[in-house]
């Protein structure tokens, strides 16, 4: 019985010094992990799972989850009492502690590496705290997980940024310069690279895996070594941060985002005709189009200009002319007491009397007629006008239109300071 109560008493203070332990605690504090349950190694005889329903009735002073140690446990042998059952001390133990080797693992605790090569690897799900970089939990994608996630050697396999929280390069919108967003740098074209690269933006180990999305995603994004010098990349991101190299991140001053024309593995024409700064249409990180632009003839619409003036009558300057009669004029005396009136060879012949006809030549082509008409046998020369129509010299302008000035192309926008998500 007193073994029992011992037992008993033991557990509880247990626990009590866990609470007092935890009453101030910081992460230096944290207790040393099981990393095996209580009683791992017990055999058959000296350990059993714990039932859920109660055993009394069933086997006196065994121990249950509803009843724990049951009331006889608690009462001396001699007054009928029995004690509790090492196995059942033994059994509740370890599935305790069983939940806390698993708790360890997935509960978001720093990474530890002695603990994980004790329990040969985290397991697919586990959450663990990253010991570089403040805030920043990994998600392990696999079982006996081995790889350090905080590695920047490339070395660490099997773990992704916890879903639903900001992976490297994400771009962060921020209204206010003054609170500025945890584990992200400006995107501001300034470069970020380990404490040795002399890295403009940020210089810390932190950066590692900025440096790495930017150096495998962003072929715009430019390398420098420690000099200041443009480089080309090496092998690998971790080779060239290692080689203290430092990256440019994305300069998203005065820039919006857009989808590309190739998202879901499909492509589109809808930034066919966009200038290209850097990249292209279809590759994330390039940099498209222009805030103002200076407009081409080409891109001008179709105008018509408007004439303002006075109307203009045209005048002539040049000399008068008199038209001139060119062919054959002569004179006829006409008289009653002659009978015949010849003149040149005659064709035919008349007599005299109260009329008369006059009887010309038919080649002269002149004829008159009893009544006295003459017509003559010619032609009126032409008017040739000697002079000029004056120049016609409107008086007026054209109206002009347009400034040459650029264009403005910028949408309606909510301007934010741009962060990159280490």
């Amino acid at each position: 019985m007193k073994t029992g109560i011992r037992l008993v008493w033991a557990v509880a203070l247990l626990w009590l010094c866990q609470l007092a332990g935890a009453a101030a605690m910081s992460q230096s504090q944290i207790p040393t992990k099981f990393n095996i349950p209580f009683g791992n190694g017990a055999g058959g005889p000296y350990i059993r799972n714990i039932p859920q329903s109660s055993q009394i009735g069933i086997q006196n002073c065994a121990a249950s989850l509803t009843d724990g140690f049951p009331p006889l446990t608690f009462v001396p042998a001699a007054a009928g009492g029995c004690p509790p059952f090492g196995q059942d001390m033994n059994g509740i133990l370890r599935q305790i502690t069983q939940w806390n080797v698993w708790m360890q693992a997935v509960s978001g605790l720093p990474y530890d590496a002695a603990f994980s090569a004790a329990v040969s690897g985290y397991p697919k799900g586990a959450i663990v705290q990253s010991t570089v970089l403040q805030g920043r939990l990994w998600y392990s994608t696999a079982d006996n997980n081995t790889t350090n996630p905080d590695s920047t050697a490339g070395s660490s396999a099997g773990w992704i940024v916890l879903p639903g929280t900001y992976a490297p390069g994400v771009p962060i919108p921020v209204l206010s310069a003054s609170s500025p967003p945890p584990n992200a740098v400006p995107a501001n074209g300034l470069t970020v690279g380990n404490a040795s690269s002399n890295a403009t933006n940020r210089a810390n180990t932190d950066t590692f895996w900025l440096f790495s999305f930017l150096w495998s995603n962003c072929s715009s994004c430019v390398l420098y070594n420690s000099s200041g010098s443009v480089v080309s990349r090496g092998a690998s991101a971790a080779a060239d941060f290692a080689a203290n190299y430092a990256v440019q991140a994305l300069n998203l001053n005065g820039t919006a985002l857009v989808g590309a024309d190739s998202m879901a593995g499909t492509t589109s024409s809808l930034l066919a005709n966009a200038p290209v700064v850097s990249g292209s249409r279809t590759v994330p990180g390039s940099i498209l189009g222009e805030n103002q632009h200076q407009l081409t003839g080409a891109e001008l619409p179709v105008t018509t200009p408007t004439f303002s003036g006075n109307a203009v009558t045209p005048t002539f300057s040049g000399n008068a002319v008199t038209p001139t009669f060119s062919g054959s004029t002569g004179t006829v005396n006409v008289s009653s007491t002659q009978p015949n009136i010849v003149v040149g060879p005659l064709t035919a012949s008349t007599t005299g009397g109260g009329g008369f006809n006059f009887l010309w030549p038919a080649a002269l082509g002149i004829t008159v007629n009893s009544s006295g008409s003459f017509t003559p046998a010619g032609s009126v020369s032409t008017i040739v006008p000697s002079g000029a129509v004056s120049t016609i010299t409107p008086s007026g302008s054209i109206s002009s239109f347009g400034s040459n000035g650029a264009h403005n192309n910028v949408e309606r926008s909510a301007v934010v300071y741009w962060y990159l998500s280490l």
